[in-house]
């Protein structure tokens, strides 16, 4: 294998001493709408709305002038008016538990679409949440020595006769050793050994949010265990974290559109830079439910709750 990649080094050079500049045409593609709303009974419904474009296409995507619709079953539930920057912004109307929506856009240049989602029935149950000691891991391997991890553990009520889909991600408020630093949330890469989430098949991808399900689950109380990267090893300017902070977990109960799509966002990123030279990975679909344009409309609900992490034993 290392033959091989000298032996493409040195072509890449020889190539790359005879360059011939070619002027490439793309084909004329007709442009779609592009519709971005993830809602959820804590706030009015916002939609962003735009354009796709071509390579070539430096001119801001935003589309202010719109006409954007929220209905259930056959009824229509509000207009969303356009607050600038592309998005569009209801009143008053807030989603609520259990109830199908549905998103009508429609624009005198670039066609109409719409969407389906629903917000799950309840909001989601944790249990019990507590960070554990240090696991030590290399490459999401527990049984080699490599980088130290904290550990999340969380319990959360599921219902084992009817399929679920959640997700989490955490965040972390840096404070570094500096006077003049402000203390801000950061998120963080997850990592998990759990086999609900290792049935998605998304773990080496080392994402920020994991999607995952309560699949062949038999009991009404699941657990994940997550893996994230203490703070102490993040250094800025030379400023390193010590002592108390504070993790911030987000647990949150998706629809199956949402599923889907952070599912294929994860998988797209990690083959855009898997291979010998970045970006040659196989693509992979986007997950869109915006028929006759892309982008996303899926509801959810969420959990946050915040833990202390100490870490003096690293001073």
């Amino acid at each position: 294998m290392k033959h091989l990649i000298f032996a493409l080094f040195w072509l890449l050079i020889a190539i790359s001493a005879c360059q011939k500049p070619l002027e490439i045409e793309f084909p004329a593609v007709q442009p779609r709408l592009v519709a971005a709303c993830l809602f959820s009974p804590d706030t009015v419904f916002t939609v962003r709305i735009s354009h796709t474009a071509t390579l070539n296409d430096t001119a801001d995507l935003s589309i202010n002038d719109a006409n954007c619709e929220i209905w259930s079953n056959t009824q229509k539930l509000a207009d969303l008016p356009n607050i600038g920057n592309g998005f569009y912004q209801a009143q008053t109307l807030r989603p609520e538990l259990g109830t199908s929506y549905t998103l009508k856009i429609s624009h005198p240049q670039y066609g109409a679409v719409t969407a389906q989602s629903s917000v799950p029935k309840s909001f989601p149950t944790v249990l019990f949440a507590e960070k554990t000691d240090f696991a030590v891991m290399y490459n999401n391997d527990p049984n080699m020595e490599g980088i130290a991890h904290n550990k999340l553990h969380l319990e959360f009520r599921t219902k084992p006769d009817s399929l679920a889909y959640y997700e989490t991600f955490l965040f972390v408020k840096q404070t570094y050793e500096s006077d003049d630093y402000v203390p801000e949330w950061t998120s963080l890469q997850l990592y998990a050994l759990d086999q609900n989430i290792l049935r998605e098949q998304i773990l080496e991808y080392d994402p920020r949010i994991l999607p995952f399900s309560n699949q062949n689950t038999q009991t009404e109380t699941e657990q994940v265990n997550l893996l994230y990267m203490p703070n102490w090893l993040s250094g800025r300017d030379g400023n390193y974290s010590y002592g108390k902070h504070e993790v911030k977990y987000v647990f949150r109960h998706t629809s199956p559109e949402l599923f889907n799509y952070r599912k294929s966002i994860i998988q797209h990123s990690y083959n855009n830079m898997n291979e010998l030279f970045y970006s040659v990975g196989d693509p992979v679909q986007l997950y869109t439910n915006i028929q006759g344009g892309y982008g996303i409309f899926a509801g959810y609900t969420e959990f946050i709750g915040v833990i202390q992490d100490t870490i003096d034993d690293y001073k």
